[in-house]
């Protein structure tokens, strides 16, 4: 993998409320610097207002020789990142439902869901109401080129039409995949980003 942010995964061909999916991690993760996230999202670099950068993530992140941590992370433009630690060790193979969903009859407010169960307050992300294309992806930070060892599956995705629900089968967008992954579009709406 390349110095700087690596990516590899998909989004949605679609503007929508939220996504969620059953992500696991299938393989023994190794990762020598940096750090190493798989998660489902909104949001992005440049995509708050005036191109301000704003996202809304959740899922798992390991650090250097660390292990899979339970996370979301919050951005909002003038603040930076906030970053919560929701279980300090998920084993390979566990597996949890994680989602992103703007809240029902309040436009810009979004909230993080694990196993059904709220996992943040109401978050406020502003010019946010009218959707993005929501993301599922594994993206990694290094200083230096390195070969990290992954493998993440991405279960059951599926994107919010309307605010609190409505959830149907994410259409597969454009797949994207840097240096040193392997992505994988599987039956049953199901993603599988690994090392290459």
């Amino acid at each position: 993998m390349a110095e700087g942010y690596s990516y590899g995964g998909e989004h949605s061909t679609r503007v929508a409320h939220g996504i969620r999916a059953t992500l696991v991690s299938v393989a023994p993760t190794s990762v020598t610097d940096g750090l190493l996230a798989a998660w489902v999202g909104v949001g992005g670099p440049g995509k708050g207002a005036g191109d301000g950068d704003v996202w809304l993530q959740v899922g798992f992140a390991t650090f250097t020789y660390g292990v899979n941590q339970l996370y979301f992370e919050v951005n909002r433009q003038h603040s930076g990142p906030w970053y919560t630690e929701l279980r300090s060790r998920v084993p390979v193979g566990a597996r949890f439902d994680v989602a992103v969903l703007e809240v029902s009859l309040r436009p810009d407010w979004w909230r993080v869901w694990v196993n059904g169960t709220p996992a943040s307050n109401a978050l406020y992300l502003p010019d946010s109401g009218s959707g993005w294309r929501p993301t599922a992806t594994v993206e990694a930070w290094h200083d230096e080129r390195v070969c990290d060892e992954f493998a993440y599956r991405f279960d059951h995705v599926e994107v919010a039409t309307g605010k609190g629900g409505a959830w149907t089968p994410l259409v597969p967008g454009a797949i994207f995949e840097d240096s040193g992954y392997r992505v994988e579009s599987r039956p049953g709406h199901s993603l599988l980003v690994a090392s290459a």
